[in-house]
């Protein structure tokens, strides 16, 4: 990946900006409230969906979080088999 598209990664930028947050808080950080940001974050997301899709995007949205921090927590040889 090239500079130009780290610079236009939402996620990457997300991120930069909780750790922002964190590194200006007192120790210990409150890493459930860094979360809870994302969460309310991601709710106003979906809730500009239809209705009818909040459910099967929130349903993705959960899957998504389980399959990202499966791979970043778990060894490599226990990914291979998933």
């Amino acid at each position: 990946m090239d500079r130009q598209e780290d610079d236009d990664c939402l996620h990457c930028k997300l991120r930069d900006v909780a750790m922002a947050h964190a590194k200006g808080m007192a120790p210990p950080v409150n890493l459930p409230e860094i979360a809870s940001f994302f969460a309310e974050a991601l709710a106003d997301v979906i809730a500009v969906a239809p209705l009818n899709q909040q459910r099967r995007i929130t349903n993705y949205a959960i899957e998504e979080l389980h399959r990202f921090l499966r791979a970043k927590t778990e060894p490599a040889k226990i990914r291979k088999h998933s």
